[in-house]
């Protein structure tokens, strides 16, 4: 630490080591830290910029120009100041921060428009046969290809080396490669680069553009000129990949889910379609796995060819143990080789077998598995390749495994090993609102309480000047410390030996790393405890010193990234607590309310459940584990994951008990009564909502939740009377948003099944949703004017409602049977049979049984449609009337007509027969106490604890 100093005469000295020595600083006499300035040798970031200070001067003197003739200063002045702050760590965002509104502008046509360059690997050889086929491809072949294969293979390196050699004599109009593993690379940015880029659309306008505007004007240009897309990793945008931790994602946990193989965003297949019929123009991607919507039934859609990848040619193989100074004649190179044929000849593989052999000459450790399995000896080759990496590269290449995306040098200078000593970078100067803050202290007018407001902001400001001022004069001497240059000579040479092994992928233009998702997979598995949490510690660390994403409107989950990092850092670190505060804080409104993207919000929070889902959560704070329930269970049933989601909902009712929470309860009772309802159980949900409404009237709370469920329930028994009165009753102060946007939900659907026009009631539900865009209950809507469409015959009206509708589920992750059933039946009334029976096979055995026996009587499959016809009448028939569903008897009851079919004989209601509340005795003596005054209802007060969710009707 330095030795403080009280007069400016003083020297300020930073001290090396415990004791005086020639490795302290000494700052110069000329440099202004201000009274009582001090620094910390902690971690080193990079020295200042020669630049810095004479840009932010500048900008700091037109500030003054500008304010010259400021007479007086008010309240809006204050609040500059205060923006203005709030900017100057806006400019400290780096290049891992989301994108901006407005794209950058492209290089002018035939100029190639490499979005996101790959990270080619230092030695590239041979592929003659691979690279003269896509040339014959390029010359007579089909619009579009495909090249397939497992990761490791080389698709990438092919692609790219290949892209670059045609370049020179391109004859094309324009060429762009877009990869989607940089984070936040989706189709829907893709098209607007490619609108700025093909169909010169103006940078500013695209973000705002409507999608479907975009597609037509690219589509248009790509048929009026000849262009060449390279769309590389495309898997990152289909279901199997839709994950956080895609980037590790191992190739068997992909091929094990054939079912996931579509696009996630169904708009993102159709577009992908009609790409490969846009010629003059050609498409080439590579893909761990073919993409569905590139599929008619067994066959390929027109205009693509597949083409399964293959590794190196063994003939090639001599010359890439050339490159890097091996012998091709060495006697373990014949056994190896035959060994390697079993993985295809994985060029990955191949180049971390020739970097480990090169230095330790040891290649018996993988000709004597030449019998294994190739899972076995690819694992093998895995581990024996990393054990004889030194110990400290080994250590860096884990620790960048541990991020998803590729990092820049900041980032891999935190997470290497710490140098002795270091110098942390402080904050950009904030000079401008300084200046300010000075000025409005000048003026006297001011009372006391705004006056000490203004001096706290000006001394924190402060601080950072006179912060900024001791790194800037102790930067260059403390980089120049010889045990600085070695620390950071080290940590060069570690990442040179990363690269020349095979691990890390190096863009020298931009100083970025990355890692093959192989090696990404298997580095990261290697990290013991101890370590995962050191890396963990670090990754947030370096990020919390980072600015937090912009406020704009959050597109995407990749605009969340760098918070998402941090708290997958606290998470691996064994911070529950802090992750969870994060994730409530910054995490939770985006994901849930603006992205719906639930699956994203399981695997946030499904680690703070070590002990599994049957278990409460690792936190300490009650009402953390009550929010952190909840949150869970309804992304979980949001996902189809009803059992889980019914018993963490079990688990929030026990746990309200003991608390004795009233309001929780309320609400954890509303959501196990929609667990049960989900399950057809509906006699046994509604006694829920009734024992939670009871509940609340006891506890002195609101009603208008309880109310509103035991009026959906009541319309869907077809009790319209009692319906209308529990609206009637809803007090309109108690309605938020959500609320009114289900409640119009429900009096739509009332209508419908009313048989009246249901109109106002939808446009006052779009309506509310343009305040509240949950994505779950926007598809809930599509789904019902579907159904108001259809009634109509109005069949190209629903199949666009159902489109919007899938596409929502999908980004969700939330099941796409039910819609793809209905739209199988749509697809079918317009005479498109192969599309509809494409869209019947996705819906598979989840969707409901009437949607599927509609869909093959629409398909003219009557045997098919009998049985389950059948079983939807017995499903409608529930618990028995007066507890069964009056919209689903009728419409199985019109279905069985249809089919010739009597209706089945089933048993009458029996309340033997319904499950249990739980806990219900403990909420009837609960709700005694509250009556007879021997309970607190508002002990404890958890606002804004829980979040319900409604089930569609």
């Amino acid at each position: 630490m330095s030795e403080e100093t009280s007069h400016d005469e003083d020297v300020l000295v930073i001290r090396v080591g415990a004791e005086p020595g020639p490795a302290d600083l000494r700052l110069p006499d000329d440099a202004n830290v201000g009274p009582a300035a001090y620094a910390e040798l902690r971690l080193l970031a990079l020295p200042a910029e020669g630049d810095d200070e004479e840009d932010t001067e500048e900008g700091e003197e037109d500030a003054d120009d500008e304010d010259e003739d400021d007479d007086h200063t008010d309240d809006d002045e204050l609040d500059a100041a205060d923006d203005d702050e709030d900017d100057e760590d806006d400019e400290l965002a780096d290049t891992e921060a989301p994108a901006s509104e407005t794209l950058p502008a492209p290089p002018a046509l035939p100029a190639p428009y490499l979005v996101h360059p790959y990270f080619q690997p230092r030695i590239f050889t041979g592929r003659a046969a691979d690279l003269a086929e896509l040339d014959a491809w390029l010359a007579h072949g089909q619009p579009a290809r495909v090249l397939a294969a497992l990761g490791g293979i080389g698709k990438s390196a092919l692609a790219w080396a290949w892209l670059q050699r045609r370049l020179p004599d391109a004859p094309w109009a324009g060429c762009m490669w877009w990869s989607f593993y940089e984070g936040g690379a989706t189709f829907d940015l893709m098209i607007r680069h490619l609108a700025v880029y093909a169909a010169g659309v103006a940078p500013a306008q695209t973000m705002r553009a409507d999608r479907p505007e975009l597609e037509r004007q690219v589509l248009a240009a790509l048929r009026e000129r000849p262009f060449l897309l390279v769309l590389d990793g495309l898997e990152r945008a289909l279901v199997a990949y839709h994950r956080l931790d895609a980037a590790r994602l191992p190739d068997e946990l992909a091929d094990a889910a054939l079912d996931l193989h579509a696009c996630t965003d169904p708009r993102d297949g159709r577009f992908l379609r009609a790409l490969v019929q846009a010629s003059p123009s050609r498409l080439l991607a590579t893909s761990r796995i073919f993409p569905s919507d590139l599929r008619d039934g067994d066959a390929l859609v027109p205009g693509v060819e597949l083409s399964a990848a293959q590794g190196l040619d063994p003939a090639d193989i001599p010359e890439l143990l050339r490159a890097v100074g091996l012998d091709p004649e060495a006697w373990w190179v014949a056994p190896t080789t035959q060994a390697m044929a079993k993985l295809g000849h994985s060029s990955l593989l191949w180049r971390l077998i020739a970097g480990c052999a090169y230095d330790y000459a040891r290649p018996s450790t993988f000709t004597g598995h030449g019998d294994s399995e190739p899972a076995t000896l690819r694992t093998h080759i895995l581990g024996t390749t990393f054990e004889h990496l030194p110990a400290r590269a080994a250590r860096l290449l884990s620790r960048i495994a541990a991020l998803r995306s590729p990092v820049g040098i900041d980032t891999v200078l935190a997470l290497a090993d710490p140098p002795p000593l270091g110098l942390r970078r402080p904050p950009r100067q904030p000079l401008a609102p300084l200046r300010q803050l000075e000025r409005l202290l000048a003026d006297d007018n001011y009372y006391p309480s705004t006056r000490t407001h203004l001096q706290d902001r000006h001394d924190k400001l402060r601080a950072r000047r006179d912060a900024w001022d001791v790194y800037r004069a102790l930067a260059r001497p403390y980089a120049r410390l010889p045990e600085v240059l070695a620390h950071y000579a080290r940590i060069h040479a570690d990442l040179c030996l990363l690269e020349a092994r095979g691990f890390l992928l190096w863009d020298r233009g931009s100083n970025r790393h990355d890692l093959h998702p192989v090696v990404r997979a298997y580095a990261f598995e290697c990290l013991a405890d101890a370590e995962r949490t050191a890396a963990f510690v670090a990754i947030r660390d370096h990020f919390e010193q980072l600015p937090p994403e912009p406020a704009a409107p959050v597109r995407s989950v990749a605009d969340l990234q760098r918070t998402i990092e941090i708290y997958s850092a606290l998470v691996g670190a064994g911070d529950f607590y802090a992750a969870y505060q994060l994730y409530g804080d910054r995490l939770s409104g985006p994901l849930f309310d603006r992205l719906s993207a639930c699956t994203t919000i399981v695997e946030l929070l499904t680690p703070l459940f070590p002990a599994g889902l049957r278990q409460l959560p690792r936190l300490s704070d009650p009402a953390d584990q009550a929010r952190a329930l909840t949150s869970l269970a309804n992304a979980l049933a949001i996902v189809g994951r009803d059992d889980d989601a019914a018993a963490l909902r079990e688990l929030g009712i026990r746990l309200d008990l003991q608390q004795r929470d009233a309001s929780g309860l309320v609400i954890s009772l509303v959501n196990w009564a929609l667990s049960i309802e989900a399950d057809n159980h509906n006699h046994a949900a509604l006694r829920t909502f009734i024992l939670a409404h009871r509940l609340a009237v006891a506890a002195g709370g609101k009603q208008a939740l309880l109310l509103r469920h035991r009026a959906r329930m009541a319309i869907e028994f077809g009790r319209w009377d009692e319906a209308e009165a529990h609206v009637a009753a809803i007090a309109e102060s108690e309605l938020g948003a959500h609320d009114r946007l289900s409640l119009a939900h429900d009096r739509a659907a009332l209508a419908i099944y009313r048989g009246e026009d249901p109109a106002p009631w939808l446009a006052a539900a779009w309506r509310e949703s343009e305040r509240t865009p949950r994505l779950f209950e926007i598809a809930e809507l599509h789904a019902l004017e579907a159904r108001v469409a259809a009634d109509a015959g109005a069949w190209a009206a629903a199949e666009t409602h159902l489109c919007e509708a899938l596409q929502l589920a999908r980004r969700m992750g939330s099941s796409v049977a039910r819609f793809s059933a209905e739209l199988a039946t749509c697809l079918a009334h317009l005479d498109r049979p192969v599309e509809a029976r494409r869209a019947l096979a996705a819906a598979g055995d989840e969707a409901p049984d009437r949607l599927l026996a509609e869909a093959h009587l629409a398909l003219g499959e009557p045997d098919l449609a009998r049985p389950l016809a059948l079983a939807a009448y017995r499903f409608a028939w529930g618990d028995g009337p007066p507890f069964a569903s009056f919209d689903g008897l009728r419409q199985c009851t019109r279905l069985l007509e249809q089919l010739g079919l009597p209706l089945p004989e089933l048993p009458p209601f029996d309340p033997a027969r319904s499950p249990q509340i739980a806990c219900e005795a403990e909420i009837e003596a609960f709700i005694a106490d509250l009556a007879a005054g021997r309970a607190d209802p508002d002990a404890p007060t958890r606002p804004g604890r829980h979040v319900h969710m409604d089930m569609p009707l």
